[in-house]
């Protein structure tokens, strides 16, 4: 018996692709704001499929304490970085402490304040992820743009791997929403961007619903 090992490929993302994973994220429940930015941070250089099974695990504490042993936590989320499960753990005593909070407004402008605020507050989340902590939480209010590598590799022609600065992410977040711009005004033809698939379909971004 041979085994094939998973394609992992990148297809262009459609707005209708995009309308679609959004619509995933709400479900029956409330909405735990904990767990959005749980799930955001296990998403850092790590695939979806991956980030899915750790949201999985972390839905079961929020409402409870994450094990005050690292090593118990770690067990449970395979594959987890030093820093990803050291983000975890500030994220839940920041949360607690209401330092961090989802109350971004209705704007750009002021859900790009409270990003610039969560940034400086969370050791190891960048604007990346906590535009995507929004877009978990409030997926159809949320104005902000999750730049990952594969928008900075069409847009700059960078290596996937390349951090980017500030200035290089805001620059590259400000190209993107002028091409959803002009998308929209073409009535969503074409797409934007790309998106890992494996074997050639669109991953679901349902597990990665913080509803409770």
């Amino acid at each position: 018996m041979t085994t094939t090992a998973m394609r992992v490929i990148a297809q262009p993302v459609s707005l209708e692709a995009t309308q679609k994973a959004m619509e995933e994220l709400i479900q029956p429940g409330t909405p735990r704001g904990k767990l959005a930015f749980y799930f955001s941070a296990c998403t850092i250089q790590t695939r979806l499929s991956a980030t899915a099974k750790h949201a999985q695990v972390l839905r079961g504490y929020a409402d409870r304490p994450l094990p005050m042993n690292r090593d118990e936590l770690r067990a449970l989320l395979p594959g987890i970085m030093n820093s990803q499960l050291s983000t975890l753990y500030s994220i839940e005593r920041l949360w607690n402490d209401g330092v961090i909070h989802f109350n971004t407004g209705d704007s750009f402008a002021s859900q790009f304040a409270w990003r610039e605020s969560m940034t400086a507050a969370i050791p190891g989340m960048g604007h990346k992820t906590v535009s995507f902590a929004l877009h978990i939480f409030n997926p159809s209010g949320c104005l902000l743009l999750t730049v990952d590598c594969w928008h900075i590799r069409r847009i700059r022609g960078l290596g996937t791997n390349e951090s980017l600065t500030r200035s290089k992410y805001l620059a590259i977040e400000q190209t993107l929403r002028d091409d959803i711009a002009c998308l929209a005004m073409e009535e969503g033809q074409g797409g934007y961007g790309a998106s890992e698939c494996e074997d050639g379909d669109y991953q679901s971004h349902a597990d990665l619903s913080c509803y409770v």
